[in-house]
């Protein structure tokens, strides 16, 4: 035997022996369906055959389910609030994004910020979301020629076009080159599932580049190119505890149905009534109305049944299961269910902060890197084209989420203030991060102690002037700025 085929013999050998053993117990073979072997699809392939079904319980769930749509709301109340603003360095983009973001959308329903709400409840629920740039007429009289148009995942059809003519693949909806880069995406024209049409094929579709398009989801796997809706992780045990609520709630309305059994002596001749003498027809039925009295004849007696209760075995399997719910969400046992009990002040504050992390992933990684960028990007572009935007403008911008409510409202305004004072935050920082604009916060409180001047009044930010003796608004870190 050539040494060769020894080598090829032995790797063989080797290779059939590891088949025997298993590094990771989960590989192993187990009678648990859990892991059992499901395929190992790619990251697109999985959504091809599945993304459908998923799609619609998620959104039964969600329109059905009271802990999906608290889960949902949850979600947008925390990502959103009443929206993430920009924050541009030059005023002329900030007084023009002000009057822009009345007249974004092309439907009419929203501004700027109603759009975030619907776009990342679109996302929550779907899994996806897509807003599709509108470029307008000068003479449509916008503050720029750009409007927005909201879209649902099922507006982006999943086909697959292995080779186009020019060269680019089309997976799932959406077109690449040659090199991967996503140049444009494959829309229906109206909404698939409110139109008669069963087939799809690409003269029915409209191609629109990848650069109006703003897509919003979270890619799960490298290489994935559309979103799954993130309540499917939790739609089996929400079915499951659907399920034992119907039950239990259907043995407690069963149990419910008889008040009271009467009871008789056994007769002595069969099919006759041992108290009234007359033959036995059927079993009597009575209604019993509340406040009513009633007297038996003799040798009757009535008996009331023991009504099975809930038993101590419903609420520790509720509140297990929604609490598994809850870890699939990514979001406190207790911000899903309202349920607080027990919950010390220190534990929740490590819960809150935990799912704010997880809250300003979102923010920053998706709805501002995804969605506003993109838009503030053809927002600058369209002022430009239309003049009103000079050439060499300071595009600069800060992006400012909702304020966090305070814990303890003194000693989170206190940390601030310190923080300040040793220099680790600007006021300006403090400022944005409570959600507002410090400049217009400057002009308020300029105006306002200005107004207390003329009007000789004084307050706790009014300060001692040490050249004149007299008090003068601000406060002390302005003072010592102003002495330093």
């Amino acid at each position: 035997m050539k040494w060769w085929a020894k080598i090829k013999r032995t790797g063989r050998r080797v290779v059939n022996r590891t088949q025997r053993f298993y590094s990771y117990w989960q590989a192993g073979k187990s009678r648990n369906k859990a892991f059992r072997d499901k395929g190992n699809p790619g990251p697109n392939l999985a959504n091809l055959a599945n993304l459908g079904t998923i799609r619609m319980r998620a959104r039964d769930a969600i329109r059905n389910a009271p802990l999906a749509a608290r889960a949902i709301e949850v979600d947008i109340t925390n990502m959103i609030g009443t929206g993430i603003v920009p924050r541009f360095e030059d005023r002329l983009l900030t007084d023009l994004w002000l009057q822009w973001e009345d007249e974004c959308d092309a439907a009419g329903l929203y501004d700027i910020y109603g759009m975030q709400e619907a776009a990342v409840r679109a996302w929550r629920e779907a899994g996806e979301a897509f807003v599709r740039m509108r470029w307008r007429r000068l003479a449509d009289d916008l503050a720029v020629p750009l409007q927005l148009e909201l879209l649902e995942a099922d507006m982006l059809p999943l086909i697959d076009y292995p080779q186009l003519a020019n060269g680019n693949r089309i997976i799932q909806g959406v077109e690449f080159n040659r090199v991967g880069r996503r140049v444009a995406y494959w829309f229906h024209r109206e909404h698939p599932n409110e139109s008669y049409s069963t087939s799809v094929n690409l003269a029915d579709l409209t191609r629109v580049p990848a650069r109006d398009v703003v897509h919003l989801y979270e890619a799960l796997r490298p290489g994935q190119v559309r979103g799954v809706p993130p309540m499917v992780v939790g739609l089996q045990r929400m079915q499951q505890m659907n399920d034992f609520d119907e039950s239990t709630l259907e043995r407690q309305k069963q149990a419910s149905h008889f008040t009271a059994f009467f009871m008789r002596p056994e007769p002595e001749d069969p099919g006759t009534d041992p108290v009234t003498g007359d033959p036995i027809e059927g079993r009597e039925m009575a209604d019993i109305e509340p406040g009513s009295g009633y007297t038996l004849l003799p040798g009757e007696d009535v008996k009331f049944p023991d009504l099975p209760s809930l038993g101590g075995d419903y609420e520790p399997f509720q509140k297990i299961s929604a609490r598994v719910l809850a870890a699939g969400l990514s979001m406190p046992y207790e911000l899903l269910t309202g349920d607080f009990s027990n919950l010390s002040d220190r534990t929740a504050r490590v819960l809150i902060n935990e799912y704010r992390r997880r809250v300003e992933q979102h923010q920053w990684n998706r709805i501002v890197r995804q969605m506003m960028r993109p838009i503030k990007l053809r927002f600058i572009e369209a002022g430009l084209l239309a003049n009103t935007i000079p050439e060499n403008t300071n595009d600069a911008v800060r992006w400012v989420p909702p304020a966090w409510p305070y814990f303890h409202p003194v000693q989170d305004v206190q940390a601030h203030v310190l923080e300040v004072k040793a220099g680790f935050r600007s006021q300006s920082d403090v400022i944005h991060s409570r959600g507002h604009d410090p400049d217009q916060v400057r002009a308020e409180r300029a105006e306002e102690q200005e107004a207390d001047r003329k009007a000789g009044l004084t307050s706790s930010t009014t300060l001692v002037n040490p050249d004149t003796n007299t008090r003068t608004a601000g406060t002390l870190s302005d003072r010592r700025q102003a002495t330093s």
